[in-house]
């Protein structure tokens, strides 16, 4: 009879271990919970060993995998986090530099497309106007919106008569609010007469949106 009791305390305690959903951090750590609740930025859930009272929230951007019991419909769930460079997709900045030995100001307008590419459509003007569209390549920190993220790019520009080709080379700082700093130098070369060749600086500040 004694052997019974066992038996069923066993399996009883077996059916209440698989019954918990399994959290799988980036850490390494395994959380076994009951998961309550699942929003887009993170995750609710209690424990058994803690006062059902408590409840404790975990960020998806901290979480590896999620696996749900049988009890909680018997999915796998990797939690999909928007990548910074998607959520703040739309830029905004104003400019000023040098075109040769000319000084100029800008406004542009550029969109990720993808985390580690974006277009751009820029508006300057000093003794005359003109204007560059195209693409920047950014070759570190991908998946974030903060820190230093260097970047190149290729744009075709017109400005008055004449068409050039423009490949800037820079470094961009973005805050975690959306604010934004770069500086590019660019090499640039008009079509109308190959030998030309100007280099231009600029510096930028500008805000990101969602």
């Amino acid at each position: 009879m004694k052997q019974i009791s066992i038996l069923i305390l066993y399996f009883l305690c077996s059916i209440s271990i698989n019954a918990q959903d399994t959290i799988n951090l980036k850490n390494r750590k395994v959380i076994h919970a009951y998961i309550i609740e699942k929003s887009k930025t993170e995750i609710k859930y209690k424990l058994d060993t803690i006062s059902a009272y408590t409840t404790f929230i975990t960020k998806l951007s901290k979480i590896k995998s999620i696996h749900y019991s049988k009890l909680n419909y018997a999915l796998s769930d990797i939690p999909k986090v928007p990548k910074p460079r998607e959520k703040y997709a739309l830029g905004i900045n104003g400019g000023l530099g040098m075109f040769g030995v000319t000084g100029f100001f800008s406004g542009s307008v550029d969109y990720f497309i993808k985390p580690y590419l974006s277009t751009e459509l820029t508006i300057g003007g000093y003794s005359g106007a003109f204007y560059t569209l195209g693409g920047k390549y950014w070759l570190a920190n991908k998946d974030g919106i903060n820190g230093y993220s260097p970047f190149v790019g290729l744009l075709y520009g017109g400005f008055f008569y004449t068409n050039f080709l423009e490949i800037p080379l820079g470094i961009s700082h973005t805050s975690k609010s959306g604010f934004q700093t770069s500086i590019q130098l660019s090499y640039v070369n008009f079509w109308y007469d190959m030998y030309r060749k100007i280099i231009k600086l600029e510096f930028r500040i500008g805000w990101r949106f969602k």
